[in-house]
């Protein structure tokens, strides 16, 4: 009888990780890793239903894994199975990666525990579609979806825009979108921050590119989870300031900054500096939180004070190259003292206010809009 796939993928990482387990045990134990444990459910059938013989026709392919992938599939932890793939030598881990080339084309030494948790979880989807009942043409069947699948459809957009549709991981500035063919998709994934919490709360989501999502997952561990938690609760308190302050008040605050701008003095014989250079480029490692403040004004409202500065310059109510060189002027000024960045960037702000009397936060954008325009601090 020919191998079913889950029997040939099995038998594959059973070369690895068997051990002395017999096959019966190893097959239960593949699917007890994937499976989401029943913290808040009494359903241990594959503990106490199942009799081991029925494992061990699934591991030799005598019979298909259909009936058991279907009260499975909606509830895979691909993070947990990922996990316990990890139990491997280093010796061991590149003819692993060779084994399972040719299902996972995309396997690294990196990433190999995603990616076969992936294959798997298309082993048992796959399966569990295969023996269901036909329903009429006029009903679609419900597509098979992993819990953070579930989580993506349910938070996904939300968390995205909280995000500015950017990957809030330190010093990753990829979108979490794509064009193709002149059309936007979406190119992220949703990821728990704390699998020890409760993983149906949107405050312990969060949305991430695809490659660090799947780094998060092979590698969390206590630092990395209060890391994100912090970055989780700063775009937390970002959107709640949002909800209270709405864009077009804060356009109209930033219009009235700028309508001051003429009345600033401005020095002679400061050089601008246009060349461009990304964001990250500018802001030094130590200072991530700096850099995820700065993109998030930049990403929000560039192309409103851009939109302002010029309209300003049309009406003849700003001069708009003067008004770099005092900004160019002040941070050269405080550069020169080798102050922190965090210090330069806040001094900037309150220098903006006191000139003009006008709201801080309108200041702020005002000043990473400079940053963007690198007006303000040099490449690193």
């Amino acid at each position: 009888m020919d191998k079913t796939e889950f029997s040939e993928f099995a038998h594959t990482l059973g070369t690895f990780y068997q051990g002395s387990d017999s096959p019966e045990k190893f097959a239960r134990k593949l699917f007890e890793n994937i499976y989401i444990p029943a913290i808040n459910r009494t359903d241990t059938f594959m503990s106490t239903d199942m009799d081991l013989r029925t494992f061990k026709a699934y591991y030799y392919g005598n019979n298909d894994i259909s009936q058991l992938a279907k009260k499975i599939s909606g509830n895979l932890d691909l993070g947990n199975f990922a996990q316990f793939l990890k139990n491997i030598s280093e010796d061991s881990l590149s003819s692993l990666c060779d084994a399972f080339q040719k299902w996972c084309p995309n396997i690294t030494p990196d990433t190999y525990g995603m990616e076969i948790a992936e294959y798997f979880q298309k082993i048992i989807e796959k399966a569990a579609k295969a023996k269901r009942k036909r329903t009429p043409s006029t009903t679609k069947a419900k597509k098979v979806q992993s819990a953070e699948e579930k989580y993506k459809e349910r938070y996904g957009l939300g968390l995205v825009a909280e995000e500015l549709s950017v990957c809030p991981n330190d010093l990753c500035t990829n979108p979490l979108y794509i064009r193709v063919n002149g059309k936007i998709e979406p190119s992220y994934e949703v990821v728990v921050i704390d699998p020890a919490e409760n993983a149906d709360d949107e405050n312990n989501l969060i949305a991430m590119c695809p490659e660090c999502a799947k780094k998060y997952r092979l590698g969390a561990d206590t630092q990395k989870i209060q890391r994100l938690k912090q970055i989780k609760k700063r775009y937390v308190e970002i959107a709640e300031m949002e909800d209270t302050t709405s864009h077009q008040k804060v356009t109209e605050e930033v219009r009235q900054v700028l309508l001051k701008v003429p009345s600033l003095k401005y020095p002679a014989n400061v050089d601008l500096n246009y060349e461009p250079a990304m964001l990250k480029q500018k802001i030094s490692p130590d200072y991530p939180d700096l850099l995820a403040a700065i993109k998030i004004w930049v990403n929000l409202y560039y192309p409103d004070v851009h939109q302002i500065l010029q309209e300003l310059n049309r009406e003849g109510k700003n001069r708009f190259e003067p008004f770099c060189l005092s900004v160019r002027q002040n941070f050269l000024a405080l550069d020169e003292k080798n102050y922190p960045q965090w210090d330069i960037y806040n001094e900037m702000i309150s220098w903006l206010q006191k000139q003009t009397n006008q709201d801080r936060h309108a200041c702020e954008i005002v000043i990473a809009y400079f940053v963007q325009k690198c007006e303000v601090f040099l490449p690193c």
